[in-house]
Protein backbone atom coordinates (compact mmCIF):
# COMPACT_ATOMS: atom_id res chain seq x y z
CA UNK A 1 0.00 0.00 0.00
CA UNK A 2 1.51 3.33 -1.07
CA UNK A 3 1.03 5.92 1.69
CA UNK A 4 1.07 8.72 -0.89
CA UNK A 5 -2.10 7.33 -2.48
CA UNK A 6 -4.03 7.50 0.78
CA UNK A 7 -2.89 10.78 2.33
CA UNK A 8 -6.44 11.71 3.30
CA UNK A 9 -6.65 8.69 5.60
CA UNK A 10 -3.39 9.44 7.39
CA UNK A 11 -5.09 12.44 8.96
CA UNK A 12 -7.86 10.35 10.54
CA UNK A 13 -5.98 7.14 11.40
CA UNK A 14 -6.73 7.55 15.10
CA UNK A 15 -10.47 7.83 14.39
CA UNK A 16 -10.87 4.52 12.56
CA UNK A 17 -12.89 1.88 14.40
CA UNK A 18 -10.89 -1.13 15.58
CA UNK A 19 -10.42 -3.47 18.52
CA UNK A 20 -8.47 -0.82 20.42
CA UNK A 21 -10.72 2.02 19.25
CA UNK A 22 -14.30 0.73 19.25
CA UNK A 23 -17.39 2.52 18.04
CA UNK A 24 -19.42 4.31 20.67
CA UNK A 25 -21.81 2.17 22.68
CA UNK A 26 -25.17 3.77 21.87
CA UNK A 27 -26.14 7.27 22.93
CA UNK A 28 -25.49 10.36 20.85
CA UNK A 29 -23.85 10.25 17.46
CA UNK A 30 -20.06 10.63 17.59
CA UNK A 31 -20.44 13.46 15.12
CA UNK A 32 -16.85 14.74 15.03
CA UNK A 33 -15.47 11.26 14.40
CA UNK A 34 -18.10 10.43 11.76
CA UNK A 35 -17.63 13.74 9.95
CA UNK A 36 -13.85 13.29 9.89
CA UNK A 37 -14.18 9.80 8.34
CA UNK A 38 -16.81 11.03 5.85
CA UNK A 39 -14.64 13.99 4.80
CA UNK A 40 -11.58 11.76 4.36
CA UNK A 41 -13.48 9.57 1.87
CA UNK A 42 -14.68 12.69 0.02
CA UNK A 43 -11.09 13.99 -0.23
CA UNK A 44 -9.74 10.66 -1.47
CA UNK A 45 -12.46 10.21 -4.09
CA UNK A 46 -12.04 13.78 -5.27
CA UNK A 47 -8.26 13.58 -5.75
CA UNK A 48 -8.03 9.95 -6.93
CA UNK A 49 -10.48 10.75 -9.73
CA UNK A 50 -8.09 13.39 -11.04
CA UNK A 51 -9.26 16.57 -9.32
CA UNK A 52 -7.12 18.96 -7.31
CA UNK A 53 -7.72 19.12 -3.57
CA UNK A 54 -7.51 22.91 -3.89
CA UNK A 55 -10.68 22.80 -6.01
CA UNK A 56 -12.70 20.73 -3.54
CA UNK A 57 -15.71 22.74 -2.31
CA UNK A 58 -15.66 22.70 1.50
CA UNK A 59 -19.33 23.49 1.83
CA UNK A 60 -20.95 21.28 4.42
CA UNK A 61 -24.18 19.41 3.90
CA UNK A 62 -25.93 21.79 6.31
CA UNK A 63 -24.57 24.92 4.62
CA UNK A 64 -25.64 23.71 1.18
CA UNK A 65 -29.30 23.50 2.27
CA UNK A 66 -29.41 25.46 5.51
CA UNK A 67 -32.93 26.83 5.15
CA UNK A 68 -34.44 23.40 4.45
CA UNK A 69 -32.48 21.75 7.26
CA UNK A 70 -33.62 24.43 9.70
CA UNK A 71 -37.22 23.60 8.82
CA UNK A 72 -36.58 19.98 9.90
CA UNK A 73 -34.32 20.76 12.85
CA UNK A 74 -36.95 19.86 15.45
CA UNK A 75 -37.01 16.29 14.13
CA UNK A 76 -33.23 15.88 14.16
CA UNK A 77 -31.14 14.86 17.13
CA UNK A 78 -28.68 17.62 18.10
CA UNK A 79 -25.72 15.32 17.41
CA UNK A 80 -27.04 14.70 13.88
CA UNK A 81 -27.26 18.44 13.31
CA UNK A 82 -23.63 18.78 14.40
CA UNK A 83 -22.60 16.02 11.97
CA UNK A 84 -24.38 17.73 9.06
CA UNK A 85 -22.66 21.01 9.96
CA UNK A 86 -19.24 19.31 9.63
CA UNK A 87 -19.67 16.75 6.84
CA UNK A 88 -18.78 17.94 3.34
CA UNK A 89 -21.69 18.18 0.94
CA UNK A 90 -21.54 15.34 -1.61
CA UNK A 91 -23.57 17.07 -4.31
CA UNK A 92 -20.33 18.21 -5.90
CA UNK A 93 -19.82 19.86 -9.28
CA UNK A 94 -18.79 17.81 -12.29
CA UNK A 95 -15.43 18.49 -13.92
CA UNK A 96 -17.24 18.45 -17.26
CA UNK A 97 -21.06 18.42 -17.25
CA UNK A 98 -21.31 16.04 -20.19
CA UNK A 99 -18.55 13.73 -21.40
CA UNK A 100 -19.10 11.38 -24.32
CA UNK A 101 -22.84 11.90 -23.80
CA UNK A 102 -22.58 10.61 -20.21
CA UNK A 103 -22.53 12.68 -17.01
CA UNK A 104 -19.34 12.37 -14.97
CA UNK A 105 -20.78 13.31 -11.61
CA UNK A 106 -19.08 12.65 -8.31
CA UNK A 107 -20.16 9.62 -6.26
CA UNK A 108 -19.27 9.37 -2.57
CA UNK A 109 -18.40 5.65 -2.68
CA UNK A 110 -19.25 2.52 -4.63
CA UNK A 111 -21.99 1.45 -2.22
CA UNK A 112 -23.32 4.92 -1.37
CA UNK A 113 -24.13 7.74 -3.78
CA UNK A 114 -23.91 10.44 -1.15
CA UNK A 115 -25.66 12.33 1.63
CA UNK A 116 -29.32 12.64 0.74
CA UNK A 117 -29.99 16.22 1.79
CA UNK A 118 -33.21 17.57 3.32
CA UNK A 119 -35.44 16.95 0.32
CA UNK A 120 -34.35 13.33 0.12
CA UNK A 121 -35.18 12.85 3.78
CA UNK A 122 -38.75 13.84 3.03
CA UNK A 123 -38.90 11.02 0.48
CA UNK A 124 -37.64 8.52 3.04
CA UNK A 125 -39.72 10.13 5.80
CA UNK A 126 -36.76 10.15 8.19
CA UNK A 127 -37.24 6.44 8.85
CA UNK A 128 -40.19 7.12 11.16
CA UNK A 129 -41.57 3.64 10.72
CA UNK A 130 -38.42 1.51 10.79
CA UNK A 131 -38.61 -1.34 13.28
CA UNK A 132 -39.75 -0.69 16.84
CA UNK A 133 -38.23 2.77 17.16
CA UNK A 134 -40.45 5.41 15.49
CA UNK A 135 -38.40 8.50 14.70
CA UNK A 136 -35.20 6.90 16.00
CA UNK A 137 -33.64 6.29 12.57
CA UNK A 138 -33.13 8.55 9.61
CA UNK A 139 -31.86 7.64 6.17
CA UNK A 140 -28.61 9.56 5.87
CA UNK A 141 -27.05 8.36 2.61
CA UNK A 142 -28.67 7.35 -0.66
CA UNK A 143 -27.37 3.97 -1.88
CA UNK A 144 -26.04 2.89 -5.23
CA UNK A 145 -29.48 2.46 -6.80
CA UNK A 146 -28.42 -0.77 -8.50
CA UNK A 147 -27.67 -2.39 -5.14
CA UNK A 148 -30.87 -1.51 -3.33
CA UNK A 149 -31.37 -1.23 0.41
CA UNK A 150 -29.54 0.73 3.09
CA UNK A 151 -27.59 -0.54 6.06
CA UNK A 152 -29.72 0.27 9.10
CA UNK A 153 -28.97 0.23 12.80
CA UNK A 154 -25.16 0.27 12.55
CA UNK A 155 -22.90 2.95 13.97
CA UNK A 156 -21.92 5.25 11.11
CA UNK A 157 -18.27 5.31 12.18
CA UNK A 158 -18.19 1.51 11.79
CA UNK A 159 -19.56 1.63 8.25
CA UNK A 160 -17.20 4.43 7.17
CA UNK A 161 -14.21 2.66 8.76
CA UNK A 162 -15.01 -0.48 6.75
CA UNK A 163 -15.26 1.56 3.54
CA UNK A 164 -11.85 3.09 4.22
CA UNK A 165 -10.55 -0.45 4.82
CA UNK A 166 -11.94 -1.46 1.41
CA UNK A 167 -10.16 1.48 -0.24
CA UNK A 168 -6.81 0.91 1.46
CA UNK A 169 -6.83 -2.83 0.71
CA UNK A 170 -7.74 -1.91 -2.90
CA UNK A 171 -10.92 -3.92 -2.97
CA UNK A 172 -12.73 -0.76 -4.05
CA UNK A 173 -10.63 1.58 -6.19
CA UNK A 174 -11.26 5.11 -7.41
CA UNK A 175 -9.85 5.80 -10.88
CA UNK A 176 -9.15 8.96 -12.90
CA UNK A 177 -12.14 10.63 -14.51
CA UNK A 178 -10.41 10.84 -17.89
CA UNK A 179 -10.06 7.07 -18.28
CA UNK A 180 -12.06 5.86 -21.28
CA UNK A 181 -13.08 2.47 -22.53
CA UNK A 182 -11.09 1.36 -25.60
CA UNK A 183 -13.06 2.46 -28.63
CA UNK A 184 -14.83 5.36 -26.91
CA UNK A 185 -15.38 8.43 -29.05
CA UNK A 186 -14.74 12.05 -28.07
CA UNK A 187 -15.50 15.28 -29.92
CA UNK A 188 -12.14 16.85 -30.78
CA UNK A 189 -11.38 20.23 -32.31
CA UNK A 190 -8.94 19.58 -35.20
CA UNK A 191 -8.41 23.18 -36.15
CA UNK A 192 -10.03 25.80 -38.32
CA UNK A 193 -10.05 23.76 -41.53
CA UNK A 194 -11.00 20.32 -40.22
CA UNK A 195 -13.33 21.57 -37.51
CA UNK A 196 -14.68 19.24 -34.85
CA UNK A 197 -14.75 15.49 -35.35
CA UNK A 198 -15.65 12.45 -33.25
CA UNK A 199 -12.49 10.37 -32.80
CA UNK A 200 -12.08 7.03 -31.04
CA UNK A 201 -9.37 6.29 -28.48
CA UNK A 202 -7.33 4.58 -31.20
CA UNK A 203 -7.19 7.84 -33.17
CA UNK A 204 -6.26 10.01 -30.20
CA UNK A 205 -2.68 9.50 -28.93
CA UNK A 206 -3.47 11.44 -25.76
CA UNK A 207 -6.44 9.25 -24.79
CA UNK A 208 -6.25 7.62 -21.37
CA UNK A 209 -7.40 3.97 -21.40
CA UNK A 210 -5.95 3.03 -18.00
CA UNK A 211 -5.67 4.84 -14.69
CA UNK A 212 -2.18 6.40 -14.45
CA UNK A 213 -1.77 5.36 -10.79
CA UNK A 214 -3.37 1.92 -10.54
CA UNK A 215 -3.21 0.80 -14.18
CA UNK A 216 -6.90 -0.17 -14.00
CA UNK A 217 -9.14 0.12 -17.04
CA UNK A 218 -12.86 0.63 -17.33
CA UNK A 219 -13.27 -2.18 -19.80
CA UNK A 220 -15.18 -5.06 -18.18
CA UNK A 221 -15.22 -3.56 -14.68
CA UNK A 222 -18.45 -2.70 -12.87
CA UNK A 223 -18.37 0.99 -11.92
CA UNK A 224 -20.37 3.52 -9.92
CA UNK A 225 -19.09 7.00 -10.62
CA UNK A 226 -15.27 6.73 -10.53
CA UNK A 227 -15.36 3.66 -8.24
CA UNK A 228 -14.55 0.09 -9.28
CA UNK A 229 -14.96 -3.09 -7.23
CA UNK A 230 -12.17 -5.56 -7.98
CA UNK A 231 -12.86 -9.30 -8.06
CA UNK A 232 -10.14 -9.97 -5.50
CA UNK A 233 -7.10 -8.27 -4.08
CA UNK A 234 -3.47 -9.38 -4.19
CA UNK A 235 -3.44 -9.00 -0.42
CA UNK A 236 -6.24 -11.53 0.08
CA UNK A 237 -4.58 -13.99 -2.31
CA UNK A 238 -1.26 -13.74 -0.46
CA UNK A 239 -2.95 -14.02 2.93
CA UNK A 240 -4.87 -17.10 1.76
CA UNK A 241 -1.60 -18.73 0.69
CA UNK A 242 0.13 -17.78 3.94
CA UNK A 243 -2.76 -19.04 6.07
CA UNK A 244 -2.94 -22.28 4.11
CA UNK A 245 0.82 -22.69 4.62
CA UNK A 246 0.61 -22.36 8.41
CA UNK A 247 -2.54 -24.54 8.55
CA UNK A 248 -0.76 -27.34 6.69
CA UNK A 249 2.34 -26.91 8.85
CA UNK A 250 0.31 -26.95 12.07
CA UNK A 251 -1.39 -30.22 11.13
CA UNK A 252 1.84 -31.85 9.96
CA UNK A 253 3.57 -30.93 13.23
CA UNK A 254 0.91 -32.97 15.06
CA UNK A 255 1.61 -36.07 12.92
CA UNK A 256 4.79 -37.76 14.25
CA UNK A 257 5.48 -39.71 11.07
CA UNK A 258 5.60 -36.42 9.17
CA UNK A 259 7.06 -34.01 11.75
CA UNK A 260 10.02 -36.33 12.40
CA UNK A 261 10.90 -36.70 8.71
CA UNK A 262 12.92 -34.31 6.58
CA UNK A 263 11.27 -33.93 3.19
CA UNK A 264 11.37 -31.02 0.78
CA UNK A 265 8.11 -29.07 0.82
CA UNK A 266 6.14 -29.38 -2.41
CA UNK A 267 3.83 -26.72 -3.84
CA UNK A 268 0.81 -26.89 -6.09
CA UNK A 269 -2.57 -28.48 -5.33
CA UNK A 270 -3.03 -28.73 -9.10
CA UNK A 271 -0.89 -28.31 -12.20
CA UNK A 272 -1.64 -26.48 -15.44
CA UNK A 273 -2.88 -29.63 -17.13
CA UNK A 274 -5.42 -30.30 -14.36
CA UNK A 275 -6.62 -26.70 -14.43
CA UNK A 276 -7.08 -26.80 -18.19
CA UNK A 277 -8.94 -30.12 -18.10
CA UNK A 278 -11.17 -28.86 -15.27
CA UNK A 279 -11.88 -25.68 -17.26
CA UNK A 280 -10.60 -23.31 -14.59
CA UNK A 281 -9.89 -19.88 -16.07
CA UNK A 282 -10.57 -17.64 -13.07
CA UNK A 283 -7.38 -15.87 -11.98
CA UNK A 284 -7.75 -16.08 -8.18
CA UNK A 285 -8.44 -19.80 -8.14
CA UNK A 286 -5.69 -20.61 -10.65
CA UNK A 287 -3.03 -18.73 -8.70
CA UNK A 288 -4.21 -20.19 -5.41
CA UNK A 289 -4.13 -23.80 -6.60
CA UNK A 290 -0.82 -23.48 -8.45
CA UNK A 291 1.01 -21.88 -5.52
CA UNK A 292 -0.53 -23.54 -2.44
CA UNK A 293 1.61 -25.88 -0.33
CA UNK A 294 0.90 -29.56 -0.98
CA UNK A 295 0.00 -31.36 2.29
CA UNK A 296 1.33 -34.80 3.21
CA UNK A 297 -2.03 -35.71 4.71
CA UNK A 298 -5.63 -35.84 3.49
CA UNK A 299 -8.10 -34.18 5.89
CA UNK A 300 -7.88 -30.42 6.45
CA UNK A 301 -11.03 -30.09 8.62
CA UNK A 302 -13.57 -32.46 10.20
CA UNK A 303 -14.76 -34.75 7.41
CA UNK A 304 -13.34 -32.37 4.77
CA UNK A 305 -10.42 -33.55 2.63
CA UNK A 306 -8.33 -32.80 -0.41
CA UNK A 307 -9.88 -34.20 -3.60
CA UNK A 308 -8.03 -36.76 -5.66
CA UNK A 309 -6.79 -35.53 -9.06
CA UNK A 310 -9.69 -37.37 -10.72
CA UNK A 311 -12.23 -35.75 -8.37
CA UNK A 312 -10.63 -32.37 -8.89
CA UNK A 313 -11.08 -32.60 -12.66
CA UNK A 314 -14.56 -34.14 -12.49
CA UNK A 315 -16.25 -31.20 -10.78
CA UNK A 316 -19.80 -31.74 -9.42
CA UNK A 317 -21.37 -29.12 -11.69
CA UNK A 318 -19.39 -29.86 -14.89
CA UNK A 319 -22.29 -31.57 -16.65
CA UNK A 320 -24.64 -28.65 -15.94
CA UNK A 321 -22.02 -26.19 -17.16
CA UNK A 322 -21.44 -28.12 -20.38
CA UNK A 323 -25.17 -28.21 -21.12
CA UNK A 324 -25.35 -24.40 -21.10
CA UNK A 325 -24.18 -22.14 -23.92
CA UNK A 326 -24.09 -18.90 -21.90
CA UNK A 327 -20.52 -17.96 -20.91
CA UNK A 328 -21.79 -16.11 -17.85
CA UNK A 329 -23.38 -19.34 -16.61
CA UNK A 330 -20.04 -21.08 -17.16
CA UNK A 331 -18.25 -18.53 -14.98
CA UNK A 332 -20.92 -18.81 -12.29
CA UNK A 333 -20.19 -22.51 -11.76
CA UNK A 334 -19.42 -23.20 -8.06
CA UNK A 335 -16.07 -24.96 -7.66
CA UNK A 336 -15.48 -27.65 -5.03
CA UNK A 337 -12.02 -27.11 -3.57
CA UNK A 338 -12.20 -29.36 -0.47
CA UNK A 339 -14.48 -32.38 -0.45
CA UNK A 340 -16.67 -34.15 2.10
CA UNK A 341 -17.54 -37.85 2.06
CA UNK A 342 -21.31 -37.28 2.01
CA UNK A 343 -23.79 -35.74 -0.40
CA UNK A 344 -26.35 -32.95 -0.04
CA UNK A 345 -28.54 -30.70 -2.15
CA UNK A 346 -27.03 -27.60 -3.74
CA UNK A 347 -27.16 -24.30 -1.91
CA UNK A 348 -30.02 -22.02 -2.90
CA UNK A 349 -27.43 -19.24 -2.87
CA UNK A 350 -25.68 -20.74 -5.90
CA UNK A 351 -26.77 -19.13 -9.15
CA UNK A 352 -29.26 -20.76 -11.48
CA UNK A 353 -29.16 -23.51 -12.77
CA UNK A 354 -26.56 -24.82 -10.30
CA UNK A 355 -28.86 -24.23 -7.33
CA UNK A 356 -31.26 -26.85 -8.71
CA UNK A 357 -28.91 -29.81 -8.22
CA UNK A 358 -30.36 -32.28 -5.73
CA UNK A 359 -27.31 -34.45 -5.05
CA UNK A 360 -23.75 -33.10 -4.93
CA UNK A 361 -20.73 -33.75 -2.68
CA UNK A 362 -20.52 -31.89 0.61
CA UNK A 363 -17.49 -29.69 1.14
CA UNK A 364 -16.09 -26.20 0.67
CA UNK A 365 -17.11 -24.44 -2.57
CA UNK A 366 -16.04 -21.21 -4.22
CA UNK A 367 -19.33 -19.70 -5.31
CA UNK A 368 -18.54 -18.48 -8.84
CA UNK A 369 -19.03 -15.02 -10.31
CA UNK A 370 -19.43 -13.06 -13.55
CA UNK A 371 -18.10 -9.75 -14.79
CA UNK A 372 -21.61 -8.31 -14.54
CA UNK A 373 -21.97 -8.98 -10.80
CA UNK A 374 -22.48 -5.72 -8.90
CA UNK A 375 -20.40 -7.10 -6.02
CA UNK A 376 -17.94 -9.52 -7.65
CA UNK A 377 -15.92 -11.42 -5.04
CA UNK A 378 -14.03 -14.40 -6.44
CA UNK A 379 -12.92 -15.52 -2.96
CA UNK A 380 -16.53 -15.96 -1.78
CA UNK A 381 -16.83 -19.40 -0.19
CA UNK A 382 -19.64 -21.60 1.14
CA UNK A 383 -19.42 -24.77 3.25
CA UNK A 384 -22.08 -27.37 2.46
CA UNK A 385 -22.79 -29.94 5.18
CA UNK A 386 -24.80 -33.21 5.02
CA UNK A 387 -27.06 -31.97 7.83
CA UNK A 388 -28.80 -28.78 8.87
CA UNK A 389 -27.24 -26.46 11.44
CA UNK A 390 -29.22 -24.27 13.80
CA UNK A 391 -32.90 -24.04 14.54
CA UNK A 392 -34.90 -23.83 17.73
CA UNK A 393 -32.98 -24.06 21.02
CA UNK A 394 -29.54 -23.83 19.36
CA UNK A 395 -26.85 -21.15 19.43
CA UNK A 396 -25.70 -21.37 15.80
CA UNK A 397 -25.34 -17.91 14.27
CA UNK A 398 -23.93 -15.99 11.34
CA UNK A 399 -21.17 -13.38 11.64
CA UNK A 400 -23.67 -10.58 12.22
CA UNK A 401 -25.32 -12.47 15.08
CA UNK A 402 -28.42 -13.71 13.27
CA UNK A 403 -29.61 -17.17 14.25
CA UNK A 404 -29.07 -19.93 11.67
CA UNK A 405 -32.46 -21.51 11.21
CA UNK A 406 -31.81 -25.11 10.25
CA UNK A 407 -29.66 -24.64 7.12
CA UNK A 408 -26.95 -26.88 5.68
CA UNK A 409 -25.21 -24.01 3.86
CA UNK A 410 -25.08 -21.10 6.37
CA UNK A 411 -22.23 -22.02 8.72
CA UNK A 412 -19.44 -19.39 8.55
CA UNK A 413 -21.61 -17.04 6.48
CA UNK A 414 -21.87 -13.31 7.25
CA UNK A 415 -25.67 -13.19 7.10
CA UNK A 416 -27.24 -9.93 5.93
CA UNK A 417 -24.10 -8.04 4.97
CA UNK A 418 -24.45 -4.36 5.92
CA UNK A 419 -21.21 -3.33 4.22
CA UNK A 420 -21.15 -5.13 0.84
CA UNK A 421 -24.53 -6.57 -0.24
CA UNK A 422 -24.38 -10.20 -1.40
CA UNK A 423 -20.71 -10.65 -0.50
CA UNK A 424 -20.14 -14.24 0.60
CA UNK A 425 -17.58 -15.17 3.24
CA UNK A 426 -13.97 -14.87 2.14
CA UNK A 427 -11.98 -18.09 1.81
CA UNK A 428 -9.38 -16.38 4.00
CA UNK A 429 -11.82 -16.14 6.91
CA UNK A 430 -12.60 -19.85 6.78
CA UNK A 431 -8.94 -20.89 6.46
CA UNK A 432 -8.07 -18.71 9.47
CA UNK A 433 -10.88 -20.37 11.41
CA UNK A 434 -9.65 -23.86 10.51
CA UNK A 435 -6.12 -22.89 11.60
CA UNK A 436 -7.37 -21.57 14.97
CA UNK A 437 -9.20 -24.84 15.68
CA UNK A 438 -6.06 -26.86 14.93
CA UNK A 439 -3.53 -24.82 16.93
CA UNK A 440 -5.90 -24.41 19.90
CA UNK A 441 -6.43 -28.16 20.02
CA UNK A 442 -10.18 -28.00 19.37
CA UNK A 443 -9.81 -30.50 16.51
CA UNK A 444 -8.01 -33.84 16.80
CA UNK A 445 -5.29 -34.93 14.38
CA UNK A 446 -4.05 -38.40 13.37
CA UNK A 447 -1.97 -39.75 10.50
CA UNK A 448 -4.54 -38.71 7.89
CA UNK A 449 -4.88 -35.14 9.17
CA UNK A 450 -7.85 -33.75 11.09
CA UNK A 451 -9.52 -36.89 12.46
CA UNK A 452 -12.84 -35.58 13.80
CA UNK A 453 -15.92 -36.61 11.79
CA UNK A 454 -17.95 -33.98 9.97
CA UNK A 455 -20.44 -34.02 12.86
CA UNK A 456 -17.85 -31.96 14.75
CA UNK A 457 -19.32 -28.88 13.05
CA UNK A 458 -22.45 -29.40 15.16
CA UNK A 459 -20.50 -27.76 17.98
CA UNK A 460 -21.61 -24.49 16.36
CA UNK A 461 -25.05 -25.15 17.86
CA UNK A 462 -23.77 -25.04 21.44
CA UNK A 463 -23.43 -21.98 23.66
CA UNK A 464 -19.85 -22.98 24.54
CA UNK A 465 -18.58 -23.21 20.96
CA UNK A 466 -20.90 -21.12 18.74
CA UNK A 467 -18.51 -18.15 18.52
CA UNK A 468 -15.70 -20.46 17.41
CA UNK A 469 -17.60 -21.19 14.18
CA UNK A 470 -18.26 -17.60 13.11
CA UNK A 471 -16.01 -15.43 10.94
CA UNK A 472 -15.42 -11.99 12.53
CA UNK A 473 -17.05 -9.08 10.71
CA UNK A 474 -16.29 -5.36 10.69
CA UNK A 475 -13.32 -2.95 10.42
CA UNK A 476 -10.05 -4.82 10.07
CA UNK A 477 -11.94 -8.09 9.77
CA UNK A 478 -14.22 -9.40 7.01
CA UNK A 479 -16.98 -7.70 5.08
Amino acid sequence: MSPMRFLAFGEIRDRLVGDDNPARDGGDMDYERCAALHNAIVKHGWTASGRSLDDLPLTTCWEANEEDWEADASRLHPSMVEFLKRAYNTELPETEPIYNCVSREYKFFYFLEGLIGPQGHEVYDLGDHIGDHPGHYMTLYSPNNRLGSHAQGLMLETILSVYIDMIETEKVVCIHNDVEKPGDFKLVNLGEEAGQQWLSTQDRPDSLVADPITGLAKNGNIMFGPWIVLQYTKGVLEQCLETWEVLVEAIEQKIPAISDSVVEVQYGLADESMLETAGIIEDFLRKLLLRARRPRFTYIAPGIRLPTPEEFIDQPFSSIKESEADEDIHRKMPFLIFRGENTCRASEHFSHPYNQASRIPTGLYLEGWTQSDLTPFTDATRLLLPFAIGGEDTWAQTSNGLAIDGRHDELYQIGDNPFAPDHGTSLLGILQNFYAHVVQGNWSVDGRGVSDPIDKFREAETEEHCNQYAVPMGPGEFW
